[in-house]
């Protein structure tokens, strides 16, 4: 009975999303029409991705579900960070160890975090200790645009593409000019940032320094950890970047970019810590990067790049060292655009990685992971094109390192069933390699993992006219070997089989009348593990954000609600470990700024304003209500 309850529960909230789909396009359609018909702004150019497919396409065009987060969009939200800023979007959940700082998981669509596969400019920041990003290493004010891809696409990328991509394309200089920011806030969050950028002839430079400190909250929540320190857990973050960028001539283009995060934030360790214990993580990442864009003539474009990212991590408990990792990632890439008309743009593209780890674990359990290296070549092709209202992305990917070999394919197409409305469906394969630490880890590694493999079917229906955009998915994927954690060894492990469906719906609507837009995203998932019956930990059935954002006068305003689901978790604190529910929460969260010349604004940013639960592991805080108000002045 409780098995027919559940599946009653899923097709009803299914149903729910489709009515909602339903009820926005309805609504849409008459009301964008008057809208348009009152708006007297120059219509804007329609919005261009290039994760999707590596190609360059319109984002209505996109097969794979989509979504760009621009910087205008990350100036109104008052986010404070990259996870605050993601977590109002569909399929993406964190699971965070405490408030701001702290680090933060994502579970893309149901999957494992080191099944997101995150990029800056195009090279991956994924670790080689877990296989996750830290993500709350990368600031704001460094990024120009988001691109969020959900769904297998390691046909494109290749491992750690289980779940999604998420791509930062970092800022360059639009104009000459300088600018600095102010913030300062509760749980004493401080934060001074400066950008100068410069147009000299051919060649731009745009360079960024931030730094931010919070004296935050207690990081553990020592009502559900007893060993947790009930004091002020904070974090101290300082960045820069560079960007430079210049055109030899029309068709030729060379550039550098560079980024430095060093992190230094205090935690609480239930296991190793005592009442009175300060533990600390330092963390550091260092990417530098250089391209050549050539258009060599109107049919061919080749794009070259190479990148060598470094991460390194160090864990103290009273003064004393627990441990130490250090990864490396030198990526070297060459992809080549073939533009044959109406037949169609192709993609041949070959990839050479090498990837180093090495850690060593100190106290109770003291031992070193030795150096170990890791190189991958890979050579990859593509299709993609629209003709007659028929779309279609074609891509295959084989990825070599040392005797294994996987090959994988996805192929899409879209339909138009009239100028607004069009179905599209697709399907692919997808890998994720175990890393270097889960493999030759002396204590926590497993020589007997195995990769984990995943299949992906999506169909869906979509209104789009202008810049509004309506999409609904139904997605369904099989994972087998993923990975899990195994408290009985401490180690990684394959299990058998997990099984995740859902539908998502995304809308973005323009609100010229208010000189802004709406927003609504959901998605419905049921990732199980088909051994056990068990959900998966920290997803929920059930997640949804509705916004909105407008302009009057010199007030812009933005207000977001968040809904998440109750999900399963673990209580680490005893043995045996049991089972515990982290309860379904609604979050509200609200920005208001006052153009104060063409030069100034400030703005009034709440979180939380309601005081929701929004506990996402069990064991850790979650978020207080907060607010904060920061100053920008653009030179």
């Amino acid at each position: 009975m409780k098995n027919s309850n559940t599946l009653f529960a899923s097709r009803k909230a299914s149903l729910s999303l489709t009515a909602v789909a339903a009820a926005i396009a309805t609504l849409t359609v008459s009301g964008v029409a008057v809208a348009q018909s009152s708006q007297t702004e120059p219509t804007t150019l329609p919005a261009v991705v290039v994760t999707a497919s590596r190609l360059p396409q319109t984002l209505s065009d996109t097969i794979a579900n989509t979504t760009l987060i621009t910087r205008s969009d990350i100036e109104r939200s008052g986010a404070v960070d990259l996870p605050s800023l993601l977590s109002s979007h569909a399929g993406i959940q964190f699971g965070r160890n405490g408030g701001v700082g702290q680090t933060a998981n994502i579970f893309m669509r149901g999957t494992n975090p080191r099944n997101t596969l995150v990029l800056i400019n195009g090279s991956p920041v994924n670790d080689q200790n877990d296989g996750t990003a830290r993500m709350e290493l990368i600031p704001l004010d460094l990024i120009e645009r988001v691109e969020i891809v959900r769904g297998n696409v390691s046909a494109e990328y290749g491992s750690n593409a289980v779940g999604g991509v998420i791509q930062i394309f970092t800022r360059s200089a639009k104009q000459t000019g300088a600018s600095v920011s102010a913030e300062m806030g509760t749980q004493g969050h401080r934060k001074l940032a400066a950008t100068a950028s410069l147009l000299a002839g051919n060649t731009s430079i745009f360079a960024s320094a931030s730094r931010s400190t919070i004296k935050g909250i207690s990081s553990g929540n020592p009502a559900q950890a007893p060993l947790s320190s009930p004091d002020r857990d904070g974090s101290k973050l300082t960045t820069g970047g560079l960007n430079i960028s210049h055109r030899v001539d029309q068709g030729l283009k060379l550039g550098i970019n560079a980024y430095s995060s060093q992190q230094r934030n205090q935690y609480d360790d239930d296991y190793n810590g005592t009442l009175t214990s300060d533990d600390f993580i330092r963390q550091r990442l260092l990417q530098v990067g250089g391209f050549m864009d050539w258009q060599i003539n109107p049919m061919w474009q080749s794009q070259l790049k190479i990148s060598s990212q470094k991460q390194n991590g160090r864990s103290n408990a009273n003064d004393a060292p627990v441990n130490t990792n250090d990864n490396e990632r030198k990526l070297l890439s060459w992809q080549n655009n073939l533009n044959a008309g109406s037949v169609g743009t192709f993609l041949l593209a070959a990839e050479s990685e090498r990837t180093n780890f090495q850690g060593e674990s100190f106290g109770y359990y003291g031992y070193a992971t030795p150096f170990h290296k890791r190189t991958t070549n890979a050579l990859l092709a593509g299709w993609q094109g629209k003709l007659s209202g028929l779309g279609w992305n074609i891509n295959t990917r084989r990825d070599s390192t040392g005797g294994d070999a996987v090959s994988t394919h996805s192929v899409g197409a879209s339909f138009d069933l009239t100028p607004q409305w069009s179905v599209r469906a697709s399907a692919a394969n997808a890998f994720n390699r175990a890393t270097l630490g889960q493999v030759f880890d002396p204590y926590f590694g497993n020589l007997a993992l195995k990769s984990e493999r995943a299949k992906n079917q999506e169909i869906g229906l979509q209104w789009a006219q202008a810049n509004n955009l309506i999409k609904l998915t139904y997605h369904h994927s099989k994972t087998r070997d993923m990975f899990d954690f195994d408290p009985s060894t401490y180690q990684t492990i394959n299990i058998g089989q997990v099984k995740n469906a859902g539908f998502e719906l995304l809308a973005e609507i323009a609100a010229p009348w208010a000189g802004g837009k709406l927003r609504f995203n959901a998605n419905t998932q049921k990732p199980i593990n088909e051994t056990t019956g068990l959900l998966l930990a920290r997803r929920a059935k059930l997640q949804a954000n509705l916004g909105a954002q407008g302009k009057v006068d010199q007030w812009m305003w933005d207000v977001n609600a968040s809904f998440m689901g109750a999900r399963n978790d673990t209580d680490f604190s005893a043995w045996p470990y049991a089972a515990v529910t982290l309860k379904s929460y609604t979050k509200l969260d609200a920005s208001l700024t006052y153009a104060i010349n063409p030069q100034a604004n400030i703005g009034l940013y709440l979180t939380n304003i309601g005081k929701a639960n929004d506990q996402t592991a069990y064991g850790y805080s979650g978020t207080p209500r907060g607010a904060m108000v920061r100053l920008n002045y653009k030179m």
